[in-house]
Formats: structure tokens, sequence, C-alpha cells
């Protein structure tokens, strides 16, 4: 059995390593967590109340125009909405 540095847990030169003195990276990569931490709440929030009662009762009903029962439309379009949200949010950027 090889060292964990043959094996690749380690990196070949310690300044591989992220320096926490170095405020260039770390706190840029801190506000962008924050950042996507602060979207994904609201993200949460919006939706939780969108599946809530108050608005679930606005669409249920019998038959929408279309044929179905409206609630079902309602919660499938919730649902790719909330996919599309949170994909957008969490992607990453390209530089």
């Amino acid at each position: 059995m090889g060292s964990l540095k043959s094996l690749g847990a380690l990196p070949n030169d310690p300044n591989d390593f992220n320096d926490p003195n170095d405020l260039s990276t770390t706190q840029t990569d801190r506000s962008m967590a924050d950042d996507r931490r602060s979207k994904l709440l609201i993200v949460f929030v919006v939706f939780l109340v969108l599946l809530n009662f108050p608005v679930l009762s606005i669409f249920d009903r019998p038959v929408s125009p279309s044929g179905g029962p409206a609630l079902y439309f309602y919660l499938f379009f919730i649902w790719l909405a909330l996919i599309v949200v949170v994909g957008l949010v969490v992607r990453k950027k390209k530089q």
C-alpha cells in the first residue's frame, strides 16, 4: 500500500493548498457562496408560499379550460419552475 502522497490524496507542492491569509480568493468565494445561499433561501420561501393553502385553493377547481384538473397543471408548472430556478441559481458561471 502506498503513501497518501503517492495515492494523490496530498498535493505535490505544499503551496497547492489554499492560503487562509490570501483574501483575494477566499473573500470572493465566500461572497459568491453567501449570495447563492441567500438566493436559494428566497427561492425556498417563494415556492413555499406558492405551494401552501391560500394559493393552492385558487386552483382547486374541478376542471380547467383545457379539460384536466387545474390543480394538477398548477402543481406541475410550479414543480417545473422550481427545477429551472434552482438550476439557474446553483449553476456555475463561466469566467
